[in-house]
């Protein structure tokens, strides 16, 4: 591959300048105050960034998120919230970030590669999710390959990361399209080192770690440095695994490794204006030799790169602020076939946000005003398709090039109607404008490349309600409506099914998901825990019925003149409907508070999550429902000064067998051997349960110094996780190493 060059990503034709007028204003805007005085104290010190109230010591950690664009302690919000702190992040010390979710209760992850995985949420995968870093889309509004987006979680260096949020359920409240099942926010690492007064400090943090089970070796490098006025954070880190192994009886699971190269950095410059300040982020990833292990004669290369430039006026979590900010991100998606030919599928976006919260405009209420300019460019946008190369020159692309804009507005209001009692309202507006332009290299499956070419637009209305009761110091009961929606790209060419004519259709109206939910939060001194039930009524999914193409019920595709009966004209509607309902609960258990004789550290934590989805209009299950689970920990942490760490961790996952008949007939992840299409079924009515046990711990063996290691699978077992493409990696063992220079 190495003599392999990628053409020109973005032609000429996608240099086009009309979306300047849009993002050049705020642009100008986050600039604007690099000329202001000298002088000022800077944001505050991380421990005491965020202006929420403190809570009572004796009722356990608080956890800030922000996925919400506001800062607030998960506690005393009513919605079902994932965090992964950086802690965990470190004793994990996963390939995928998304893997450090894994054993988290409301969120399923999938494998398809050893280095990148896939989120199941809410019933929706893929598309039907949205991935943010920093609050910035990761995710298209086309998505990234269609109803999985294993590539795309996998263009996010988990080394480079604070913590993870998951906002479990829609949220289009705050991030408009695509946030139908839920958000996934990746928060990263930040500069740490304080502003001093004169001169300069350093820093450093070196990390190298080692996994048996397919030979992985990763090394991350920090380096960090501030002067008066100015810190920076630069990091990189290099990946290499060679094929995995699965469990007791599966062998090599061949090809399954890859190769990676990424770096990141992040800085802030103090503008001397009562602490606001102008920062820079960006992330670097180059995915090499990815593959796929259900599909072998393939190998696939990823590519990203995110900058973000913007001006605040005190620091990110604080709870009166005035953000201005502009994103920019380039993605490719490369892939190579065994035959010689070789494609790729790109995407570009830029966007323009302002974001202001304040508790003092509305007495008694938190404000929160948000506006973005969205721009998403797409060339061959989802990458199951790709524009493909041949070996004698040839080049076609399976869909038009794209630009799909998003102009956005949204306001939220949380008042406290009660001194136990909160309410909040929201509601946000969207004018979404979609153009395909077909060029020489598109050829339209019915013949005629402008009957491909699109102007439309939509708009789109949405909100939510939610309220939070304070019963007493330790509880919380939560009770919200929120709403989600999709566009789904539209529908190129005339395409002949084995049915009749599929013609090509504009935007349609978004799916709608309408999620209902109620939270019950515990938190003192020796328990914490969160249960959560919800319904979801989803309204507009896409189905194909008969209709009519320029006034006529049948199109005449080989043009012999005579209408035959795999002709007749279908087209794209939003009719179908389904719903889902689920159960999930998190708990953990300090018994040493309870029982003085048990040594303090000791702690039991767990949960179970269970769901239940109905596609009403083909009266079958929703395609990406998941099986029920449990996981149970039971864990001691030298609670003095946390010289060390262990957890022994059993994860209980029933069999799976809510599965459409047309995917148990045709995904390769129900087969034995996902490789082999003609391979029997693993199970007539799907997958097999399965426990698998997992033992973690760590010491600091150096005031600056740290070890830690992880047996994952601790029994060799033989088990294929749902909507996972290749069975699940056997006996591992990782080990770490971390040191702050």
């Amino acid at each position: 591959m190495g003599g392999r060059v990628s053409p020109n990503p973005w032609p000429v034709s996608f240099g086009s300048m009309t979306h300047w007028p849009v993002v050049l204003p705020l642009l100008l805007l986050s600039l604007s105050p690099l000329n202001a005085q000298k002088g000022a104290k800077g944001p505050e010190p991380r421990a005491a960034k965020a202006e929420a109230p403190e809570l009572d010591a004796s009722l356990g950690p608080r956890v800030l998120v922000t996925a919400f664009r506001s800062p607030i302690d998960s506690f005393e919000h009513p919605r079902s919230i994932i965090v992964v702190d950086e802690e965990v992040l470190l004793r994990r010390s996963e390939n995928s970030a998304l893997d450090a979710l894994d054993r988290s209760i409301g969120i399923w992850i999938e494998k398809r590669t050893a280095s990148t995985s896939d989120p199941v949420l809410r019933g929706l995968s893929g598309a039907n999710l949205l991935a943010t870093v920093d609050g910035n889309s990761l995710s298209t509004f086309w998505g990234e390959g269609g109803f999985a987006g294993d590539d795309m979680y996998g263009k996010v260096e988990p080394e480079s990361l604070e913590r993870i949020e998951v906002i479990r359920g829609p949220a289009s409240l705050q991030y408009a399209s695509n946030a139908l099942g839920g958000v996934i926010n990746f928060v990263t690492r930040k500069p740490s080192l304080p502003f001093p007064e004169e001169g300069a400090v350093f820093g450093a943090r070196f990390k190298s770690s080692f996994e048996t089970i397919n030979k992985g070796l990763s090394t991350r490098l920090d380096a960090e440095t501030a002067i008066p006025g100015l810190r920076f954070r630069i990091g990189g880190t290099w990946r290499d695994m060679e094929n995995g192994q699965g469990g007791h009886g599966v062998g090599t699971l061949d090809p399954s490794g890859g190769r990676e190269y990424n770096f990141d950095l992040s800085a802030e410059y103090l503008t001397g204006v009562d602490g606001s300040h102008v920062f820079v982020e960006m992330q670097q990833v180059a995915k090499r030799g990815i593959a796929r292990y259900y599909r072998k004669t393939q190998n696939n290369e990823n590519d990203r790169t995110g900058f973000t430039a913007g001006w605040r006026s005190a620091d990110r979590d604080a709870a009166n602020m005035v953000q201005a900010s502009f994103y920019y991100q380039w993605k490719q998606d490369r892939r190579y076939w065994n035959d010689g030919r070789w494609g790729y599928a790109h995407w570009q976006t830029y966007s323009s946000d302002f974001l202001l919260r304040s508790d003092e405009i509305l007495p008694g209420s938190k404000l929160l005003l948000g506006a973005t300019a969205h721009l998403d460019q797409g060339q061959s946008p989802d990458d199951e398709e790709f524009t493909v190369n041949y070996p004698d020159g040839r080049r076609e692309k399976a869909s038009p090039d794209a630009d799909w804009y998003d102009f956005g507005f949204f306001v939220q209001s949380d008042s406290d109607i009660a001194e136990w009692a909160t309410i909040s309202l929201g509601l946000r507006y969207d004018y979404f404008m979609y153009q395909s332009r077909p060029d020489g290299f598109y050829s339209s499956p019915g013949g005629n490349n402008e009957i491909d070419r699109l102007d439309e637009d939509e708009h789109s209305l949405t909100g939510g309600v939610s309220l939070l009761l304070r019963a007493s110091k330790e509880w919380r009961i939560g009770a919200s409506w929120s709403r989600g929606f999709r566009y789904f790209a539209p529908k190129f060419g005339i395409v002949k099914t084995g049915f009749g004519l599929v013609v090509p259709s504009g935007l349609q109206d978004p799916v709608i998901a309408d999620n209902f939910e109620l939270t019950l939060k515990h938190r003192s001194e020796g328990i914490q825990s969160e249960l959560a039930a919800y319904y979801t009524n989803f309204d507009g999914f896409q189905e194909t019925q008969p209709g009519s193409y320029q006034g006529n019920d049948y199109y005449d595709y080989n043009g012999n003149n005579v209408f035959d009966s795999d002709e007749r004209v279908y087209v794209t509607t939003g009719g179908g409907r389904a719903l889902l309902y689920g159960v999930e609960w998190d708990a953990r258990v300090d018994p040493w508070v309870y029982f003085p004789s048990l040594p303090e550290g000791l702690y039991l934590s767990g949960g179970l999550m269970w769901n239940y989805g109905r596609d009403l209009s083909a009266n079958e299950p929703m395609r990406h429902t998941h099986p029920a689970r449990g996981v149970l920990r039971l864990g001691y942490e030298e609670p003095t000064q946390g010289l060390w760490y262990a957890e022994l961790e059993a994860d209980f996952v029933r069999h799976f067998d809510r599965i459409p008949s047309s995917r148990l007939s045709s995904d390769l992840g129900y087969r034995r051997e996902p490789q082999d299409p003609s391979s029997p079924l693993l199970r007539e009515d799907g997958l097999p349960g399965y426990t698998v046990l997992k033992l973690q711990g760590g010491a600091r063996v150096h005031e600056k110094a740290r070890l830690g290691f992880s047996l994952d699978n601790l029994s060799n077992k033989n088990y294929r996780p749902a909507h996972s493409r290749m069975d699940a990696f056997g006996f591992s063992a990782r080990f770490f190493f971390e040191i702050d220079l």
